[in-house]
């Protein structure tokens, strides 16, 4: 019995030091959850519910098939050509874009961008061309469907002069009517 007493005299001694500490640890001990330090900082990813510094959010608004970010007002649209404004940044804007476009070229400077040659996803006929440029209030974004006009199967040049309502010899087929 008295090697059973020892051992549990010696666990109680342990128990009641450990029992003895602090109960939260000092400022300097525990780490500080507001500012990470920054080799961690830049090396681990965001966690999945923030967005990288310079991400932005898809929106809602859609050009030429291609959804704009939230950071982007849509201003005009037309058949060939898309103006919209914001207040992100072009370099921000560039890997937006970059994520949502195929093929073509990019040339990046300080203040613009140039997307040449580009095709949407969801629609790859058309060819695009999307100029960014910072401006005093933001950015501008210039989207124009650059896609080639289908060239026609008409088999010689006097089929071709009477599809646009010339004679053969260049002269207007019908001069009343000159739309």
């Amino acid at each position: 019995m008295s090697r059973r007493r020892g051992v549990g005299v010696i666990a109680l001694a342990v128990l009641g030091l450990g029992c003895h500490g602090r109960a939260e640890p000092t400022e300097s001990e525990s780490p500080s959850v507001a500012s990470p330090p920054a080799s961690a900082a830049a090396s681990e990813p965001p966690p999945p519910d923030h967005l990288a510094p310079g991400e932005l959010l898809e929106g809602t608004q859609v050009a030429f098939g291609v959804k704009l970010p939230r950071d982007l007002q849509l201003e005009e649209a037309f058949d060939n050509v898309a103006y919209a404004r914001g207040s992100a940044s072009v370099h921000s804007l560039v890997g937006y874009f970059r994520a949502r476009l195929r093929d073509g070229s990019l040339h990046e400077g300080e203040t613009s961008a140039t997307f040449d040659h580009v095709h949407a996803p969801s629609r790859p006929e058309r060819e695009l061309s999307v100029h960014m440029t910072t401006t005093t209030g933001g950015v501008r974004v210039e989207m124009r469907d650059t896609t080639p006009p289908r060239q026609s199967n008409l088999p010689n040049d006097e089929a071709r002069f009477r599809a646009v309502g010339l004679g053969p010899d260049g002269r207007w087929i019908d001069p009343t009517h000159l739309n």
